[in-house]
């Protein structure tokens, strides 16, 4: 399973308990910091807390997103300090769209962790499988926890916003857009100070990887799906994946990596996303509905 990001709840049941390590990383968009308290509130059976913000979003300065990258050593000391080691499984989980947790196996395999993966369907399919659910805080025992010493996934590129520009001037790449449509028509804007998209983007939903039942799609339906958006072009060297803070994000990279058969965590990542690029007014951006060729 290692070359794989997701698993499937009854996947993880029988997983060895003493060697894995199950974490909640659920938070809100525009609420940083509510994870705790949904964590307090009710959680899986067995997960450990673990602050998304604390371990897998940097420093917010006002102009760098809402979510800014975190450097390796942020990520490994949270995550150490949590109990985490090179020799342990790590399986994240979140409230069930997985976008969060998609954001930490990224970060996480980043760091250079191997045994990673993302709980498909989180506490919502846990809940509908009837499984034990626990309140208040955290409880278990907490291993030592050890730094990996080398970093993971040399086949993500992590783009700053300079990078992402030059980019869109060349218009040499492609960008995918995580976010709902309406946000990325500019319709609406609930969180960053202006609505819109990058020009030339085009839109793949974070929720459209999901089928009704809300199980992540076969490979076989994303692929078609993707191809229907991407036509031919769909080198991972050409497309960039990003959203409003560069968590769904993550989610649609995974999603994209398994469509194509690629080895998870490959592709480039612009993770300032919507919220860094439209901080700055001299920025290109669109809205509305695009134009079509004749």
């Amino acid at each position: 399973m290692q070359n794989r990001a997701f698993i499937s709840i009854e996947e993880f049941l029988a997983l060895p308990k003493d060697e894995t390590l199950l974490f909640d990383v659920r938070s809100a968009v525009g609420n940083p910091g509510v994870g705790h308290e949904l964590y307090l509130s009710s959680h899986a059976s067995g997960a450990r807390y673990l602050s998304f913000e604390g371990a897998f979003s940097g420093p917010v300065t006002g102009t760098n997103g809402r979510n800014p990258w975190p450097s390796r050593e942020q990520v490994v000391e949270a995550l150490a300090a949590a109990g985490a080691s090179p020799d342990r499984t790590i399986v994240f989980m979140d409230g069930g769209s997985t976008p969060y947790a998609c954001r930490a196996w990224v970060c996480t395999k980043q760091a250079g962790y191997p045994r990673v993966f993302v709980l498909e369907g989180g506490l919502a399919r846990w809940q509908a499988m009837d499984l034990p659910v626990e309140s208040g805080e955290d409880r278990l025992a907490k291993p030592e926890g050890r730094a990996p010493e080398t970093k993971g996934l040399p086949n993500l590129e992590v783009l700053c916003v300079e990078e992402a520009h030059a980019e869109l001037l060349k218009n040499h790449a492609r960008f995918l857009d995580a976010r709902p449509h309406p946000r990325w028509l500019g319709v609406v804007e609930p969180v960053d100070p202006f609505p819109g998209r990058i020009p030339g983007s085009l839109n793949r939903p974070e929720m459209d990887n999901f089928d009704a039942s809300g199980r992540l799609k076969s490979p076989e339906t994303l692929r078609a799906e993707f191809d229907a958006l991407l036509g031919e072009d769909h080198d991972p060297a050409r497309i960039i994946h990003l959203c409003g803070s560069g968590v769904a994000a993550c989610l649609n990279l995974l999603a994209f990596d398994l469509a194509y058969g690629l080895e998870p965590g490959t592709g480039r990542l612009y993770p300032g996303s919507w919220s860094e690029w439209c901080a700055d007014p001299t920025r290109p951006k669109a809205v509305g509905e695009p134009q079509r060729k004749a």
